[in-house]
């Protein structure tokens, strides 16, 4: 067992993280982000456009008082081919030559880029896709597809590998979720899935990767498998957490797949008012972004950068949020092994927790409580089980050494 507590060792001291982040333009309420290869440019809630530069730090702030631009409450920028576009409450624009061009008066939402480079964008109950020339080539009523309610608006959209579209819809007393695989729309609610009736703030987001897709509401985070949608984490069942940090007490706002494929949530409080904390995961345990002692922002949505594949950008409730993810610890396992040779179940669990490998290999394993302790260890073990029924409820660390190689798992243990 001496090659496990030095692998141990080597993976507490090598994952310790420094704040792998920075805080710009604080006191802005950021709603959505952009980039090119000079200037981040983030929309806010109430405050106009601003740009921001990326080489010498100076930014520009364009409202109606300075600028063209038709509203200061931005619901959406998105940079494509070169081309900024912005959303307002008001209109579509885009912004050349340090100018605001109308596009239309009636198009305006949160936009998307499809996977064949037109401009998607939704608003209340529409959704429209634009060509290169700002001219509309599809449209879709939304209001024949939900019920239409009070307040109501499209939060987020992603499109998957496979090109299908994933929206989505809030409205009081209305929670959706549409995909549309470019022919025909289909519509997940109360009705024919887990979805709740409703949810209670509209920072609904949803993302997708390979065929996996995330949605996330006050009811906790989602996800969509074998055509149906399953409660991923909530406060009844947490599965965001490690065994220094969780997040407990918040709700799951912003979900973002990034281009590596690992998910990042953004959790804050009910209204995203206050404080939050940013988790992220590959294929193996969840991390949490080391604030350093330094308080986050709730995170509104991420956004990765379209020209630096290390940055990922989280709109915050207070300022933007960017991360260098070049010295982050993305994976805390040091055996890389298949999704598919492992199978670890349930997790969370009441008692037993079943392992089998998919080369029946014989392997070492110690179960470690908060405080340190080794509860239990065994060598040669082979597709059984463990209990841990008689333990207290709480997060255990599940060390398992296969010949040379460790892989270090957390596992919650709760009581019914």
């Amino acid at each position: 067992m001496r090659l496990l507590f030095a692998l141990l060792l080597c993976a507490q001291i090598c994952n310790s993280q420094t704040a792998c982040f920075d805080i710009v333009l604080s006191g802005y309420n950021v709603s959505s982000v952009t980039d090119d290869n000079q200037f981040i440019w983030l929309g806010t809630y109430n405050n106009g456009l601003i740009s921001y530069d990326k080489i010498t730090e100076d930014f520009q702030i364009y409202t109606t008082s300075n600028s063209t631009i038709s509203s200061n409450s931005i619901k959406s920028v998105l940079n494509i081919n070169g081309r900024l576009y912005v959303s307002t409450d008001l209109s579509l624009m885009q912004l050349s030559n340090d100018n605001f061009q109308e596009i239309s008066t009636t198009i305006q939402g949160v936009m998307t880029t499809t996977p064949n480079d037109n401009l998607a964008i939704a608003a209340q109950y529409e959704f429209n896709i634009l060509n290169a020339s700002n001219q509309i080539i599809y449209t879709q009523d939304l209001q024949t597809l939900v019920t239409p309610s009070c307040c109501g608006m499209t939060t987020s959209m992603d499109y998957d590998d496979n090109g299908n579209l994933w929206l989505s819809n809030y409205a009081f007393y209305e929670y959706d979720i549409l995909t549309f695989d470019g022919i025909n729309w289909n519509v997940y609610d109360v009705t024919n899935s887990i979805l709740p009736i409703e949810s209670f703030n509209f920072l609904n987001g949803i993302t997708a990767h390979s065929d996996i897709v995330y949605a996330t509401n006050w009811y906790g985070l989602l996800k969509f498998e074998n055509d149906n949608w399953l409660i991923e984490h909530n406060e009844n069942t947490p599965t965001i957490f490690n065994d220094m940090d969780n997040i407990s007490g918040l709700v799951a706002n912003a979900v973002k797949f990034d281009s590596q494929g690992y998910l990042w949530i953004g959790a804050g409080e009910p209204e995203n008012t206050g404080d939050g904390k940013i988790a992220f995961k590959g294929q193996n345990d969840w991390e949490f972004l080391d604030n350093n002692s330094q308080t986050l922002p709730g995170v509104n949505l991420f956004e990765e950068s379209q020209y630096d594949s290390e940055t990922i950008y989280a709109a915050s409730n207070d300022g933007l949020i960017i991360i260098n993810t070049s010295c982050l610890s993305l994976s805390t396992n040091d055996y890389e092994y298949d999704s598919n040779a492992v199978t670890m179940y349930p997790n969370p669990t009441t008692g037993i927790l079943n392992i089998t490998f998919k080369n029946n290999k014989p392997f070492a394993f110690q179960l470690i409580n908060s405080f340190g302790q080794v509860v239990q260890s065994k060598a040669n073990f082979l597709n059984q089980t463990i209990d841990l029924s008689t333990y207290a409820s709480g997060v255990y660390t599940l060390l398992i050494q296969l010949d040379d190689k460790i892989i270090n798992t957390k596992i919650l243990k709760f009581n019914k």
